[in-house]
């Protein structure tokens, strides 16, 4: 089984010590997960077996609820924010997430009967747990397997999948383990309409099980609770190979980097795509349709029917709520070619930086309002112009960000050339240093077999000159240490004195303008016993390299 991703170089190297880095990667570890980085090859090891009895779960207030102790999470709070960390880092565009168990085992409905089955069976795993007498490897087993934890597998997989979109050429592969067989499995999410690989390695030397018999090997991946109401349990889908024969997996990830001429978005696409907003029947017929569908026309025919107290229930975060699910299905809507000039504002970063630059008043709280003030309905005029104006202006975005890039990559290009150009200059350099030196020592050799009375004496004085120069230096070294010191003392009488004016002020001035004050002083204290430390440091290195060159001259006599 094997991974190619045409996108940039190097290849995966694993080092052997962990919690170290080197040059080609950086290491990150803790007790229960650990994330290694080569290049830009990134791979993310986690415990599923760690997550402590009181871990409030929230997989970073991504959930509106922690996760119960009945849900049993699969991850806890830390590995979950270590996980997102990992996924931040810039420079990664192969991703590979390694986990005791896949992410899949069967369809959603199917692990449905399968919890209903062992919670009918009367055992308490819970219990089992704590005393130790649960099949720790028991493949089939639910509540092992991350689909027994619905809710966290569907932020998993949201968080994955965006991570792949947000930029082209990304590829994530999940390797697990653990089910006795071989799966090569396809996850898809239809939102983005990408996929993702997941491989499972069967057993080398044990019997092969596959234990599938009874189960889907393709279905939904798992019920989605943060998905639109038409794609309910729709979202994630799997599609499952088995290898019943005995084998183990050897993954191979490929970073190349590939020239290609990309036209620039020239002004004819632009304009393009602005006519398709604007007169395009398509998009004023979904406009039309999402406008009825999620009830802003409801909330314009009925202002005058409704009461004040429904028309306050329509507060800011269910407006916004709306919006996004409007704006997640025009993302659907646009034709592949005006997809490809617009930035992805099905982010939620994205989302909110156009709204707040288009609506910035949209979303402002009416709880302060006067009770004769109203939030006006949102007529399909203005819900229409919001549209076009949000998908224009991710355009303009998306260009924005492409300039930007184009502007990295200028600048990278000068400073490699930049770069180049320098080590050239500090090569030659070097090679005229060992020219000179070579000339030199010739010079030296030739003069003391023609003269040695004279050779004798320029070699004395060379001496004499080193010997000055580092008694100067010892000197000035000296100096200075003396100027630093004599520059501590007057800081801590600069600061005893500031302290006693703080102690006046703070009895009858400004408190405002105590506190500003104390905590000047309280920088300018701590950089000052900085200082010391370092000073301590420095002179205690120093005392212990002048004993080891005495020990070293009392060894030679």
């Amino acid at each position: 089984m094997g991974m190619e991703d045409k996108s940039k170089d190097s290849a995966l190297r694993q080092s052997e010590e962990a919690g170290t880095s080197n040059a080609n990667g950086e290491i990150e570890t803790f007790d229960t997960a650990q994330f290694i980085q080569t290049g830009e090859v990134g791979i993310f090891m986690c415990d599923m077996r760690s997550t402590p009895t009181d871990d409030a779960v929230t997989c970073n207030n991504r959930l509106l609820t922690p996760l119960t102790r009945q849900e049993r999470p699969i991850i806890g709070e830390k590995q979950w924010l270590y996980l997102e960390k990992a996924l931040k880092k810039k420079s990664v565009m192969a991703f590979v997430l390694c986990l005791e168990f896949p992410l899949i085992l069967t369809d959603a409905t199917h692990i449905d009967a399968m919890r209903e089955d062992a919670s009918n069976s009367g055992v308490d795993h819970i219990q089992e747990e704590a005393s130790g007498r649960w099949k720790l490897y028991d493949r089939q087993t639910i509540f092992q397997h991350w689909v027994s934890c619905r809710r966290q597998l569907e932020q998993l997989l949201t968080l994955l999948f965006r991570w792949k979109a947000k930029r082209r050429g990304r590829e994530i592969v999940v390797l697990s383990g653990g089910m006795r067989v071989g799966l090569d499995t396809l996850l898809q999410d239809r939102e983005t309409q990408l996929s993702i690989r997941s491989l499972t390695a069967g057993p080398l030397t044990a019997r092969v099980e596959p234990s599938f018999d009874d189960m889907p090997l393709e279905g939904t991946a798992c019920p989605t609770f943060i998905a639109s109401e038409s794609q309910l349990d729709e979202q994630f889908t799997f599609s499952h190979s088995l290898i019943t024969s005995k084998n183990y997996l050897l993954t191979h990830i490929g970073i190349t980097r590939e020239l290609v001429d990309q036209p620039g978005t020239s002004d004819e696409e632009v304009t393009a795509l602005t006519r398709y907003l604007h007169n395009g029947r398509e998009f004023t017929a979904a406009l039309e349709v999402l406008f009825e569908k999620h009830q802003f026309a409801e909330a314009a025919r009925m202002e005058e029917l409704r009461s004040k107290h429904r028309r306050r229930q329509r507060g800011p975060e269910e407006l916004r709520a709306s919006l996004r699910a409007v704006f997640t299905e025009l993302w659907k809507v646009l034709p592949d070619a005006h997809r490809r000039q617009v930035a992805y504002f099905q982010d939620e970063f994205v989302f909110d930086f156009l709204l707040g630059y288009l609506a910035p008043t949209l979303f402002e709280d009416d709880s302060d309002l006067d009770d004769d003030a109203e939030r006006p309905p949102l007529e399909f005029a203005a819900f229409s112009t919001l549209c076009r104006d949000f998908i224009f202006n991710s355009c303009v975005l998306h260009l924005s960000l492409r300039m930007h890039q184009e502007d990295e990559r200028k600048k990278i290009t000068l400073q490699r050339a930049d770069a180049q150009r320098q080590a050239s200059e500090r090569a030659a350099q070097r090679v005229q240093q060992q020219q000179e030196q070579a000339e030199e020592a010739a010079k030296l050799e030739k003069l003391r077999l023609e003269d040695p009375e004279a050779y004798a004496r320029r070699m004395l004085a060379e001496q004499e000159q080193a010997l000055r120069e580092k008694r100067a230096k010892v000197e000035g070294a000296r100096e200075q240490r003396k100027a630093e010191k004599m520059r501590d003392v007057e800081e801590e009488l600069a600061i005893a004195k500031e302290q006693r004016k703080l102690d006046k002020l703070a009895e009858s001035g400004d408190q405002h303008e105590y506190q500003h004050r104390r905590e000047l002083l309280a920088v300018r204290a701590r950089k000052l016993q900085e200082r010391k430390r370092h000073r301590e440091a420095e002179e205690a290195r120093r005392r212990e390299k002048k004993e080891k060159k005495k020990k070293e001259h009392a060894a030679q006599q």
